[in-house]
């Protein structure tokens, strides 16, 4: 199954140069049963974290997108953002979670 997560900015960031963000998907994945006639299901991580890509559209409007093929499962997913260039490795890092209503 393909799955896609698209999200457009907040308001302030639009556009490339305005970035002031970058924002990720914490991801919990569970394959169905069923599939493990087809897939080993130690090949797909249950739990991760991923930084959504930021893409320009024909119109300069940034679209974040994240894309990935999985077996038939259960998937879910909660947002986050943190100020633009902050990595884990960073002391002050944190992911701030979005509001998801």
């Amino acid at each position: 199954m393909s799955f896609q997560i698209r999200y457009g900015p907040f308001p302030d960031q639009k556009k490339k140069e305005e970035m002031k963000y970058d924002f990720y998907a914490k991801i919990s994945y569970q394959m169905f049963p069923e599939m493990e006639d087809e897939f080993n299901r130690g090949d797909y991580e249950e739990n991760y974290t991923v930084l959504l890509q930021p893409e320009e559209d024909e119109n300069d409007v940034l679209t974040y997108k994240y894309d990935v093929e999985l077996p038939y499962g259960d998937i879910k997913m909660q947002c986050y953002f943190t100020p633009r260039g902050k990595s884990e490795e960073d002391e002050d890092f944190k992911l701030i979670e979005m509001n998801s209503n």
